[in-house]
């Protein structure tokens, strides 16, 4: 497809044809912005303006050449693209060119254009823009709406429309922060801070990101820097070598005075790629609603998936190889809201996959606080000697321990040959725990072979239902596994333990042991 550059003159019709009409083969070809069909779509080719204007608009509008971007074309004309766009009605829909603004492919330093499109796009609600294949080396872009008009802090128009950039394919597109660079690669807000009202207005709505990839310079920040912005999708994107690959923000928070939203945000098929710190990060001051579909976090310095959850959903997400170089590394690691006034609740992972994530002593998940959160068939190859899962270990306030998190088949394995491994440690920040037919590979673990051997629970009300000790036969019976010798004590007053034990002399009883410790035998086999 043919592209139009600063400084190439088109041919005098717009068509890459001399004045009289001959070919010229030689010449790229340009194109009109030519109404398409009735119904009144205006388009053109690689970034010039589209328009969707009214069928008189469209009939009365004369069909122009594709202008150079150094053409300021005359205000009479309404399908012309001048070198700075005047923002646009509602009515219309513009698709831009970093060309337009004059981008020169490989130069050393592209900021100036790339920025100039983006401000353009800002003005623009709703603008799109393909990005061409190749490396665009800058310092830093900013999607920023800070000095955009505010808008009412209720009621429409509901947020900024953000604009729509794509690559050319999701390793095609390179965006690359120029070595020495400091700050994020690409800042991607709202406005801020009280200035964000209390609803969806002021915040970035709709926006899309995708087939690209950033790649951030050894001094330089985060990859993608994304805060008060709702409601937008970030799909096939590669982020390598910066300092977190996406940093998620939600750092002001006051219930209806101003909140910087961080919701319905969407994440497919990101490939965050050994970065110096997390894959994916929130900042962790309030929590965070967002998907991440089919996402691989290798690699990175310090873990995979740093996360503050309110409603978070992650399915067939990978984490491997990530923060080997030390036990506080994690493949994902959900974390306490600073601000207490937000609570973390609601984190659910399906079909997930963690390998190789930390060391000894560390945990391929821990998940630090938080309500009603569910692991479900869950694959893990923790075979770097982390314990997979790591649940309430450290102190927190009462209203923020892990409560109610389910765990639910799915593979553990661990590396075979660490007896301290193992499969669950839960602190006494856990409490209602539910840990549902576990799937364990009795050949991957040193020290034991069945879940409640490589258990360490310090919690409160564990459960776990295991068919090799208790389950519900076909016919509707109970068959409960016998334990040898008695009972433990109930742990605490209004609880009391049922089992069925054997004695030294290979009788089984029935038994029911109280919390004082006294037992009362039901049935005693004869």
């Amino acid at each position: 497809m043919a592209r139009h550059r600063g400084g190439e003159t088109p041919g005098s019709n717009g068509h890459g044809t001399a004045g009289d009409g001959s070919a010229e083969p030689d010449q790229p070809a340009q194109y009109d912005r030519r109404l398409i069909i009735a119904g009144t779509v205006v388009a053109s080719i690689a970034g010039a303006r589209l328009s969707l204007l009214t069928d008189r608009d469209a009939a009365a509008a004369p069909v122009a050449p594709v202008p150079a971007v150094t053409v300021t074309a005359a205000a009479s004309d309404p399908l012309a693209q001048p070198t700075t766009l005047a923002p646009s009605t509602s009515a219309e829909v513009i698709a831009l060119s970093p060309y337009d603004f004059g981008f020169v492919d490989g130069a050393a330093d592209a900021t100036g254009p790339m920025q100039a499109l983006l401000t353009a796009m800002m003005v623009n609600p709703g603008a799109r823009s393909i990005l061409p294949g190749g490396t665009i080396n800058v310092t830093n872009l900013r999607i920023d709406y800070a000095e955009i008009a505010a808008q009412p802090s209720s009621g429409a128009p509901f947020g900024y429309a953000g604009p729509h950039i794509e690559g050319s394919s999701k390793r095609g597109t390179i965006i690359k922060q120029i070595d020495g660079t400091t700050g994020d690669v690409l800042t991607i807000q709202g406005k801020i801070g009280a200035s964000a009202g209390p609803a969806n207005n002021n915040k970035i709505s709709g926006l899309s990101l995708s087939n690209l990839q950033i790649q951030g310079a050894a001094s330089g920040g985060h990859g993608i820097y994304i805060r008060s912005v709702v409601d937008s999708t970030f799909d096939e994107l590669t982020v390598t070598g910066a300092l977190s690959g996406v940093y998620l923000a939600r750092e002001a928070f006051l219930s209806g005075v101003y909140d910087e939203y961080s919701y319905n945000n969407r994440f497919t098929h990101l490939k965050l790629l050994t970065n110096r710190a997390w894959g994916i990060e929130c900042s962790g001051t309030n929590a965070i609603a967002a998907s991440f579909y089919d996402c691989e976090a290798t690699g990175n310095a310090s873990g995979g998936y740093k996360l503050a959850p309110s409603g978070m959903i992650l399915v067939h997400c990978l984490a491997v190889g990530n923060g080997v170089q030390s036990a506080d590394g994690r493949g994902l690691w959900s974390v306490t809201n600073t601000n207490n006034l937000s609570t973390n609740n609601g984190l659910t992972l399906v079909g997930c996959r963690f390998e190789g994530n930390s060391t000894d002593g560390g945990y391929e998940i821990e998940i630090e606080s938080g309500y009603g959160h569910v692991i479900t068939a869950p694959q893990f190859f923790a075979t770097t000697g982390a314990t997979p899962l790591g649940i309430g270990l450290r102190p927190v306030d009462d209203s923020k321990k892990v409560r109610n998190l389910i765990v639910t088949g799915g593979y553990f394995g661990g590396d075979g040959s660490t007896r301290q491994q193992r499969l669950a440690k839960l602190g006494d920040s856990a409490m209602n725990t539910l840990f549902d037919n576990l799937g364990i590979d009795p050949q991957q673990w040193a020290g034991g072979s069945r879940v409640n051997e490589l258990i360490d629970d310090a919690s409160a009300l564990l459960s776990v239902t295991d068919p090799s000790r208790f389950r519900v036969d076909p016919n509707g019976y109970v068959a409960l596994e016998a334990v040898s010798g008695e009972l433990p004590a109930a742990p605490s007053a209004d609880i009391a333990n049922f089992g069925v034990v054997t004695d030294s002399n290979g009788k089984q009883s029935l038994v029911v042991r109280f919390a004082s410790g006294d037992s009362q035998v039901i049935a005693r086999e004869p």
